[in-house]
């Protein structure tokens, strides 16, 4: 959720920027090992990191059934920092955290999606449904500003007294 009493212009294109767009389809491997897990898309990141806390994206597939809506789950993660007290046999690779996590739908229009500031830029999983056979995304970032309703309305305040000051004199 936004702060309350802060704004977005969210309307104005150019403060928008194409941050990924890709088409997930299955690999060798994944065709080979659906009778095990039965999923045909593994779940992948999106490679990029998005230093704003800000973000639209849309999913689709074009030969899902009407009756498909949802395309998966967004996460959130953040790197668990490694120390003295992490055990490379019990965690294997690299510990994440999941901070948030957003179910996206299928073929609908672009989410706009708002994230806490609890971190300098978002790093993006996504874990598709296990039926979907392809599917596109495009994530978008918000570069635009961010608004304080209290602090413009103490402006436009501002103003008028000045201009009625001005006025008397």
């Amino acid at each position: 959720m936004l702060p309350i009493g802060k704004t977005l212009d969210i309307g104005v294109a150019g403060n928008w920027q194409l941050e990924w767009a890709g088409v997930k389809v299955p690999t060798v491997e994944d065709k080979a090992t659906y009778r095990f897990n039965r999923r045909w898309l593994q779940p992948f990141d999106i490679p990029v990191l998005i230093d704003s806390s800000v973000i639209a994206i849309k999913c689709s597939m074009a030969k899902a059934p009407p009756t498909w809506n949802s395309a998966g789950t967004l996460l959130r993660v953040v790197d668990f920092p490694k120390d003295d007290l992490t055990i490379e046999d019990d965690f294997p690779g690299i510990p994440i955290a999941v901070l948030d996590k957003r179910y996206i739908r299928l073929n609908s229009d672009f989410e706009i999606l708002i994230f806490n500031q609890s971190s300098e830029t978002l790093k993006l999983s996504f874990i598709p449904k296990p039926w979907l056979t392809s599917l596109g995304v495009v994530v978008y970032s918000y570069s635009g500003a961010v608004g304080d309703e209290v602090l413009d309305q103490l402006d436009a305040t501002r103003v008028k007294l000045e201009a009625i000051d001005a006025k008397l004199g």
